[in-house]
């Protein structure tokens, strides 16, 4: 049996409260059941498959790549929800945080925001600090300060010496914490 699928994995810890519906939990106790007995995964519907393909494209025209699974909009939710993990609007999001991220430090925030296709910076900000739980500046301050803070020697590997006091100081100057997400 194959694992878990990483889309199936990110949606289910993105969207925990969302999922944990009769409904849900009965699916996925069908899938489970099923998977375990047959020893494989329900295979991608093709339309699906075809859909994300063209959805990869930031500059895809959307309502093409929707029209062209020849689904109902109500049926092509279902499907997509059962195939991907995530409802459309929420992979959609995820997706432009994406491309957000490979511009986040090269760009300011609002070109950021714009290349990633967002409609204004406070878009992007309210949606980037409920997804990823920091503001795009908290999240860019923390990444700069993780990648340029200077690597200690462990105190228990050879050739470290001094105090337990001054390993310990070492120890808090190099390890900077993150700020809460709700502060």
């Amino acid at each position: 049996m194959r694992a878990l699928d990483v889309r199936q994995a990110s949606g289910v810890i993105a969207h925990g409260d969302a999922l944990a519906t009769p409904e849900v939990l009965a699916g996925v106790g069908t899938e489970l059941e099923r998977a375990l007995a047959t020893g494989e995964a329900r295979r991608m519907d093709r339309r699906i498959a075809r859909l994300l393909d063209d959805l990869r494209d930031p500059a895809a025209d959307r309502r093409t790549a929707l029209a062209r699974t020849r689904l109902s909009p109500a049926h092509l939710r279902a499907l997509f929800v059962r195939d991907v993990g995530l409802p459309m609007r929420t992979y959609a999001l995820w997706r432009r945080l994406g491309n957000a991220l490979r511009y986040i430090d090269s760009l300011d925030m609002t070109a950021t925001a714009h290349a990633a296709g967002f409609a204004d910076l406070a878009h992007f900000s309210r949606t980037f600090r409920r997804m990823i739980g920091y503001s795009p500046t908290e999240f860019l301050t923390n990444l700069v300060a993780t990648s340029r803070a200077p690597r200690q020697r462990g105190p228990f590997r050879s050739g470290a010496a001094g105090s337990r006091e001054q390993l310990k100081g070492q120890a808090a100057t190099a390890v900077r914490p993150c700020p809460h997400p709700s502060g």
